[in-house]
Order: structure tokens, then C-alpha cells, then sequence
């Protein structure tokens, strides 16, 4: 074997056997939600400080998510 059909020998094996990769860039999910609770001084009265008060859940992605606001003392 000649040394030019040595190397076109080994480049073609090289060839297949070559690596390959994949890269798959994802958007990473985002939103908001807004916690807009009516009547706060009577909810609040009905909540005793220290518990909280939950938002009804909402989805972001592949999650579902709640808001727990704590109801303070005053």
C-alpha cells in the first residue's frame, strides 16, 4: 500500500467514526401572576395572623405554582 492510499485508508476510518453532538437550546418557561385579593379588611378579619392566605394555583413550564401570602399581625 502506497503511503497516499495509507492516509486515504485512515481518513475514511476516521470519517467513520467520527463524534458527533447535539446541543438543544430550551427557552427557560417565565410568567407572572398577580395576587389581588377583594375585600382585604374582611378577608383579613376572616384570617387570623400567622396563618396565610393562597392564591388559587397557576401554571408556569411544566409546574403548578401557588402564592402563600402570610397574614401579619396588624
Amino acid at each position: 500500500m502506497s503511503s497516499s492510499s495509507a492516509a486515504a485508508s485512515t481518513s475514511s476510518v476516521a470519517e467513520a467514526k467520527g463524534s458527533t453532538s447535539t446541543m438543544v437550546a430550551v427557552a427557560k418557561p417565565t410568567g407572572h401572576h398577580i395576587l389581588k385579593i377583594i375585600g382585604y379588611s374582611r378577608t383579613k378579619a376572616m384570617v387570623a395572623a400567622g396563618h396565610f392566605i393562597n392564591s388559587r394555583p397557576f401554571h408556569v413550564g411544566d409546574h403548578t405554582w401557588r402564592i402563600k401570602a402570610p397574614r401579619s399581625a396588624t
